[in-house]
């Protein structure tokens, strides 16, 4: 049977999208495999070599991964005699099998999912001079369930989908990766380093859209108000910038800045579009680098001490939302793939609007709730005002002492109070004393 499991996702997700070198490619294979034996995980592990010629150089480490898991299947060509280890099987690929040419880890349980689907590419890496692959690695429940689905097939066996996620701990698994990722960034040398920031932004948003619950509690602006924060955090942690801002729609041509951090201004800030770098970006629907704002002359109002800026737009199919900008603390720091990183957040980040925000049939909704809330307020207004009639007859019918008067005085504050927030003005009130419920 012939399959592929790069094919099956690459046209549906290309803001994932990466194109990875073979180092690259072994780090991101070793987090998983780490985590699944860091946590015993008693699992069915699937992964592709190409050949079996190229698993001598992991096969200590699948030996200990072996001793974890309740099975190992390592796909590839038979051009050499595997090993004989328990627990792995060895699965062979006809040489024009697609799956010959991918580079895939696979895990789907209750506690924890991820893939890492990839195809080997045409030309070298510049850096290295190695092999490059093309693809996506993804907690996306949808992504992990397609892919196990065609490996079921490739298997004949029959396709057992996992019914309930326990998203917890599938949390907690992400965060343990992304900690070890940035600590890897920390270490790693400058030549690779802006290509891992690039991996590790795209990768650590990616985990906060896999964990999104269907109907999110708070949103901002149409958006799950985490999933902004996410961006911003992964921007600064990872990507390296000294400021990150984003800006949604809010009316007519404004948008309005609803998360920020560094340098940014936030709150009541707005900005037009076709304004500064980040409303031309609004408004032509493509990201801005600006190099050296310095020597450009250029100034964000969002972010004016800004000594080189990317504005993208958040743009999907539906419309653009708004964009992300962030800030560099020196000229020349960031490239055009930086440029492009950032533009794949915006349409991940308009994914998350449209997929998970408020449709348009809420707004006729929110219109009844108001009106009952309203009527609600109407009713509440004139037990209000009994109230106060109630507490002007004590004062009248009666001499208080001093603790009572005390309590009477607290009471009218309190009346004050609640007539104000239910929109009645102290004159109404005075008019409705003598009204009853």
């Amino acid at each position: 049977m012939s399959i592929s499991l790069y094919r099956s996702i690459a046209g549906q997700y290309q803001q994932l999208r990466h194109v990875n070198s073979v180092s690259m490619m072994n780090t991101i294979s070793h987090l998983i495999e780490e985590q699944v034996m860091h946590h015993d995980m008693p699992i069915n592990f699937f992964t592709g070599f190409q050949r079996f010629s190229n698993f001598a150089a992991q096969q200590r480490r699948y030996e200990r991964l072996a001793a974890v898991c309740r099975r190992v299947y390592v796909f590839g060509i038979p051009d050499v005699r595997p090993p004989r280890i328990a627990g792995v099987e060895f699965i062979s690929l006809d040489a024009n099998s697609p799956l010959a040419r991918e580079w895939f880890l696979v895990v789907d349980t209750p506690d924890f999912w991820t893939a890492l689907l990839t195809e080997e590419t045409d030309g070298r890496d510049e850096a290295t001079g190695g092999r490059r692959y093309d693809g996506v690695w993804s907690y996306d429940g949808a992504v992990v369930e397609r892919a196990s689905l065609l490996i079921s097939q490739h298997l004949g066996e029959v396709f057992k989908p996992v019914t309930a996620r326990n998203y917890e701990r599938q949390s907690a698994h992400i965060g343990e990766i992304n900690a070890r990722m940035a600590g890897y960034l920390e270490s790693s040398r400058l030549a690779r380093h802006r290509q891992w920031a690039q991996l590790a932004t795209l990768h650590s948003f990616a985990g906060a859209m896999a964990m999104l619950s269907p109907s999110p509690l708070l949103l901002m602006n149409g958006c799950p108000a985490h999933l902004l924060q996410a961006a911003v955090d992964a921007l600064q942690r990872l990507f390296g910038a000294t400021s990150a801002s984003i800006s949604l729609h809010e009316t007519g041509h404004t948008y309005k800045v609803v998360v920020a951090d560094g340098l940014s201004v936030v709150g009541r800030r707005t900005i037009a579009s076709g304004e500064g770098p980040t409303g031309r970006a609004i408004s032509s629907g493509t990201p801005i680098l600006i190099a050296d704002a310095l020597r450009e002359r250029e100034r964000d109002p969002l972010i004016p001490d800004a000594a080189t800026l990317i504005a993208a737009p958040i743009i999907g199919g539906r419309q653009v939302y708004g964009a992300i900008t962030v800030a560099g603390e020196r000229s020349e720091q960031w490239s055009e793939e930086d440029c492009n990183t950032v533009m794949s957040l915006g349409r991940l980040l308009a994914a998350g609007i449209e997929q998970r925000g408020l449709p348009d049939s809420s707004i006729s909704a929110r219109l009844d709730r108001a009106q009952l809330i309203e009527q609600a307020l109407v009713r509440l207004r004139q037990p209000i005002g009994h109230l106060h009639s109630l507490q002007q007859r004590l004062r009248d019918e009666g001499s208080l002492n001093g603790p009572q008067t005390a309590v009477v005085e607290q009471m009218d504050a309190l009346t004050g109070t609640l007539a104000q927030s239910f929109g009645l003005p102290p004159a109404q009130l005075s008019e409705r004393s003598g009204s009853k419920p």
